[in-house]
C-alpha cells in the first residue's frame, strides 16, 4: 500500500475525531502530542487504522509511534508484509 492511501486515512481518521489540522503546513515529524494528539486518542486512531487498513499494529510498537510519519512507515510495512 502507498504512503499517500496511508497518510490519506489517517488524516481522514484524525479529522473523524474532530482534530482539525492544515494538512499543508503540517511537519509529519512533529510529535503527535504537539498537534493535538494524546495517548488515549492517538490508540483510538491506530485501532481505527488497523480497521480501515486491515492491519495489526503490534502492541511493543505502539509506545514507539510518535509522529504521523513514523505511523505512515509502519503501517507501509505491514501492509507490504501481507
Amino acid at each position: 500500500m502507498s504512503k499517500t492511501i496511508i497518510l490519506e486515512t489517517i488524516i481522514e481518521i484524525i479529522k473523524e475525531y474532530g482534530i482539525n489540522i492544515d494538512v499543508k503546513s503540517l511537519d509529519f515529524n512533529m510529535p503527535m502530542k504537539k498537534i493535538g494528539i494524546d495517548s488515549i486518542l492517538g490508540i483510538s486512531i491506530i485501532v481505527s487504522l488497523e480497521k480501515k487498513l486491515n492491519i495489526r499494529i503490534p502492541d511493543n510498537l505502539l509506545t514507539k509511534i510518535t509522529t504521523i510519519n513514523e505511523l505512515i512507515d509502519v503501517c507501509e510495512k505491514l501492509s507490504n508484509s501481507n
